[in-house]
């Protein structure tokens, strides 16, 4: 975990995302080592819900780009 705090640092990372069937525990503690914000969840590997941001494949892919573009900016 030293490691990777360290090199976040290193590479001045602003920004970190949660998947939303991890647990955020651990990037969470991450992020405050490094002074990261958080950019959003995403759903790179399950949908979400029927009635949530990511019900279909095509709405998962959009919902991540969008949360990963809305930091950009």
């Amino acid at each position: 975990m030293a490691a990777i705090i360290k090199q976040l640092k290193a590479e001045h990372i602003k920004t970190y995302f949660v998947e939303n069937q991890t647990d955020p525990r651990l990037v969470k503690q991450i992020a405050s080592e490094t002074g990261a914000q958080p950019g959003g969840e995403l759903y790179p590997e399950a949908l979400s819900a029927a009635n949530g941001p990511a019900a279909t494949y095509v709405a998962a892919f959009k919902h991540n780009v969008d949360a990963m573009l809305a930091t950009m900016k």
